[in-house]
């Protein structure tokens, strides 16, 4: 029977949470605008524009296209530490934001891609025991359906793949929450690197 109480407690977490929330973007819009329409809908709008042509066939137009998205992938990062460095100390002003932004840029970038390579790290196996057990990599790589594996190995492989992925997605649904959500904030606040994991 603590099931309501529990219920009404998640609930008014979350009241509170969306509560400061409305309060900070009513008492911070004019320091907001700026940051939120330069870092983050104008690149977020144009991406969605440029990704579709990308044709990944090594063309210089596909290279230059590469080349914008990158840049405004960046830039889309920067605004969410600027916001966030906003939101963790109004009173400073968007100028202060800015300038954190700046400085935490690099150091989250590194952070972040130093996860990803951990995360891509982990999957090798899945992709090692896709080859030994006989699958057509490149019909998977094209999108194509591959033809049935005749490797003798290739039932105790796959076996491997989905007992594997039973653990890893779990794993790396824990780290995105983990880690991944919690990356910026903590090197906005407490200036931090590689320290960041311990914390």
């Amino acid at each position: 029977m603590n099931l309501p109480g529990e219920t009404s407690d998640v609930i008014a977490t979350m009241s509170t949470v969306w509560d400061r929330t409305a309060e900070f973007l009513s008492d911070n819009l004019a320091a907001l605008m700026p940051i939120v329409l330069l870092g983050l809908f104008v690149p977020l709008t144009l991406l969605g524009n440029l990704m579709p042509l990308m044709k990944n066939d090594g063309a210089m137009a596909d290279v230059t296209i590469g080349v914008i998205v990158l840049f405004l992938s960046l830039v889309t990062i920067w605004g969410g530490i600027a916001i966030t460095a906003l939101a963790f100390d109004p009173p400073a002003g968007r100028g202060a934001a800015v300038a954190t932004a700046n400085r935490r840029l690099l150091p989250v970038l590194g952070i972040s891609l130093l996860t990803a390579l951990i995360s891509l790290l982990l999957a090798v196996p899945i992709g090692v025991a896709l080859g030994m057990s006989g699958v057509d990599m490149t019909a998977l790589a094209e999108g194509r359906q591959p033809a049935p594996p005749t490797n003798p190995g290739a039932a105790a492989a796959l076996s491997f793949v989905g007992l594997y992925a039973l653990f890893l997605i779990p794993f790396l649904l824990w780290v995105y929450a983990r880690f991944v959500l919690l990356i910026t904030p903590i090197m906005v606040m407490e200036r931090r690197g590689f320290g960041v994991y311990a914390r």
